[in-house]
């Protein structure tokens, strides 16, 4: 199951799909070149980041605005994923006019509110 995510996920980034984050080509040889450089303490934190926003997303799972997780797991080389439902639904909404643009921002003050609703503040909000 892990080797088809990866898969997915290399496919998907390969074409600028972009899924959560996907780090540029030279990263690894960027890291490599930082003394005394600790893999395994970025990999540790990179966990409880991780695991920070599926306890997140599993608070706000009934929130209509809020993305679902459909799979978890780890890459060869170690890193994490996590997969969710599409997001993007507005990003083009500019598209639509102010009608598409209210439609966009009701969503996200739905989501915001139901957060603050479980005492979760999103520091980054921007559309």
């Amino acid at each position: 199951k892990t080797k088809g995510m990866e898969k997915l996920l290399n496919m998907l980034t390969a074409n600028q799909h972009k899924l959560g984050y996907s780090p540029p080509e030279d990263a690894k040889a960027l890291v490599d070149s930082i003394p005394d450089f600790d893999y395994e303490t970025v990999l540790r934190q990179e966990a409880l980041d991780l695991n920070n926003e599926l306890n997140m997303l599993q608070t706000l799972k009934d929130c209509e605005q809020v993305p679902k997780v459909i799979s978890t797991g780890t890459l060869s080389d170690g890193r994490m994923f996590m997969l969710t439902t599409p997001v993007g639904k507005h990003l083009e909404a500019k598209k639509h006019g102010l009608k598409g643009t209210l439609k966009a921002l009701l969503d996200i003050a739905r989501a915001l509110k139901f957060a603050h609703s479980h005492h979760i503040l999103h520091h980054d909000v921007s559309y």
